[in-house]
């Protein structure tokens, strides 16, 4: 089985997507629905709390406006992007699907400070799809439809966007840590990397089992590029009006991909407690008095009531039952049989482990309470190790390229200049720079990998997806 077949076995057995009538695009299923509405729920909560209101825009933009969008970003393929001819007489009918909502959003921006009514920041955020040329596809992580949310906003001047640029980083970079038990890299990509039109990009990625990062948020401080290219006019309370910088960031399902690669074993997916639709499963085995049975099943859900379960006590094995429940990757699992019955103890059994548990019936909500706190800080441990296990520091290029081509991630010192990273993308290497660690001053006497320049940062360099 090919390792393609068996990451969409993966998601298919753990119920979370599958391929799509068209290559590129995928059903979500229930399940894999409720992993995403949980990671929409928390960055709504989040964003809310910087006063983000979410707006819904139209998938349709004018041809024109694409054209515009392709000007400034030309990863964008027309050729590939679907094209409704409404009517042939009217080029302003020409309409193409959305690939990103900048210049539209910026359109909006310029109406509503025309009408002088909202006052700035002014923050924005959709929960959309979006479409893309892809060639090479793959289920979450390259889509020619995808599911994402797209943060954009508006403000006053460049200090009080990066201060907003740095806490939507920041949520970011929560969300993957507390909520899909992920470690990323994160720093600011090169000037060569940004976003088309961006004067600063922060990104977070995760490096996955083959040794290949993932980018998985993004968070642009664009300057006023867009404001002057669309001349976006804000006026001041004196009647003075200024060009206002703006600010773009998302994440999308890709998130769900990163999420199954990460956390998979054996078995099948692992889910992080918060994202699982069903918390725990309770499954009964071997044969009960029904109505004994009934009264405890009773007793223990009430026990239980803050957490979403999962039921079988069906006459169906309870091989095939544990089997099941596994390869959904439901966090916990609690047997009830004739032994837990009689000692009104219970006996759980852990996702990520072969050990078993012992806790009575009158503190089982105590009980998983505590396991949640381990589970999820199990799962990011685990993160944590494989990361460290997978980044090597190098001062060598030689060295560097030989590392890179054995699945590792380099942590190496590099001038950032943009005439010296022309001329590393010009020797075509698999690979790239994935983002910056951090800055480091000249006196460090620490040399750029590539150029042997004095360098003024350390940078991960690896293959990505």
């Amino acid at each position: 089985m090919s390792v393609e077949k068996k990451y969409e076995t993966l998601l298919l057995e753990g119920q979370l997507a599958s391929s799509g009538l068209v290559s590129g695009t995928f059903f979500l299923h229930p399940r894999g629905y409720f992993v995403w509405s949980q990671i929409q729920r928390y960055l709504d909560r989040e964003f809310g709390r910087l006063g983000v209101q979410n707006v819904l825009f139209p998938a349709l933009i004018p041809l024109s406006t694409f054209v515009e969008e392709k000007e400034l970003n030309e990863s964008l393929d027309l050729d590939e992007i679907m094209k409704i001819h409404s009517d042939k007489t009217e080029p302003t009918s020409v309409a193409t699907l959305r690939p990103t909502s900048e210049i539209l959003f910026s359109h909006f921006f310029k109406e509503r400070l025309q009408e002088r009514s909202v006052h700035l920041p002014y923050l924005l955020n959709q929960w959309s799809s979006v479409y893309r040329s892809e060639k090479n596809t793959k289920l979450f992580f390259r889509s020619k439809e995808f599911y994402w949310q797209e943060l954009h906003s508006v403000h006053n001047h460049q200090e009080e966007a990066e201060a907003y640029l740095a806490k939507i980083h920041e949520i970011y970079q929560s969300l993957l840590m507390n909520v899909l038990c992920i470690q990323p890299i994160s720093g600011e990509k090169t000037f060569l990397e940004r976003f088309p039109g961006a004067e600063k990009t922060l990104s977070n990625e995760c490096i996955l089992p083959d040794g290949q990062t993932l980018q998985l948020t993004t968070s642009h401080y664009l300057g006023d590029f867009f404001s002057k290219f669309l001349n976006i006019r804000y006026f001041k309370s004196n009647e003075e009006s200024i060009n206002p910088v703006q600010l773009s960031a998302g994440c999308s399902t890709r998130l769900l991909g990163a999420l199954v690669e990460m956390h998979k074993d054996p078995i099948g997916i692992v889910l992080p407690w918060d994202l699982s639709p069903q918390q725990i499963a309770i499954l009964t085995t071997g044969e009960n008095e029904e109505e004994e049975l009934n009264k405890f099943l009773d007793e223990l859900t009430k026990n239980l009531e803050n957490y979403r379960l999962y039921i079988d006590a069906t006459d169906t094995s309870f091989g095939k039952k544990i089997s099941k429940v596994e390869t959904l990757g439901i966090p916990m699992t609690i047997i009830v049989g004739k032994k837990e019955i009689v000692s009104q103890i219970l006996t759980c059994k852990p996702r990520i482990s072969e050990e078993k548990k012992q806790i009575p019936i009158e503190k089982i909500a105590e009980g998983m309470e505590g396991f949640k706190a381990f589970y999820n800080s199990t799962l990011l441990d685990r993160s944590r190790d494989f990361l460290a296990n997978l980044i090597q520091e190098s001062r060598n290029w030689e060295e560097l390229t030989q590392l890179i081509s054995e699945g590792k991630v380099v942590l190496a010192p590099w001038f950032d200049d943009q005439e010296n990273e022309r001329n590393l993308k010009s020797l075509k290497h698999t690979f790239s720079i994935r983002c910056i660690k951090e800055r480091i001053q000249e006196e460090s006497n620490l040399v750029c990998i590539f150029s042997n320049q004095p360098a003024n940062c350390l940078a991960y360099f690896g293959r990505s997806y």
